[in-house]
């Protein structure tokens, strides 16, 4: 079966996977967080080094209902290939610049049978 051709289901996948993100920068899984990326991010130290300005601001990070929430989610069609989806970082004082990034691989996610994220940047506005 065709993951990706049961659009509304894919696409809950997708929200689900990109809030994992947020869940694992929530908990400075600086690891985890590479072992979902691609290129430099695939170094733990490198996305610990894009995530410090974050911490240097704010004590937490926002996880509850609210942060999970379709208005902090995007995703968008390339072409028949990529997604890009981004996740928007709910911080403490509302100010929600921060995003997560990443890329959704569509023929990898077919052969799956899930959704296949990689994680491709980390960064305020």
């Amino acid at each position: 079966m065709d993951v990706t051709s049961h659009t509304r289901a894919f696409q809950v996948m997708i929200r689900n996977g990109a809030f994992r993100w947020i869940q694992l920068f929530a908990r400075t899984d600086y690891n985890g967080l590479a072992a979902e990326a691609v290129g430099d991010l695939s170094d733990p130290d490198q996305v610990k080094d894009l995530a410090t300005p974050y911490w240097d601001d704010f004590d937490e990070v926002l996880t509850g209902p609210d942060a999970r929430s379709s208005r902090w989610f995007a995703i968008n069609s390339q072409n028949d290939k990529t997604y890009e989806v981004e996740q928007i970082i709910c911080d403490p004082n509302g100010f929600n610049e921060w995003r997560i990034s990443g890329i959704v691989d569509l023929a990898q996610s077919r052969e799956a049978g899930e959704a296949v994220m990689k994680l491709t940047n980390i960064g305020a506005l």
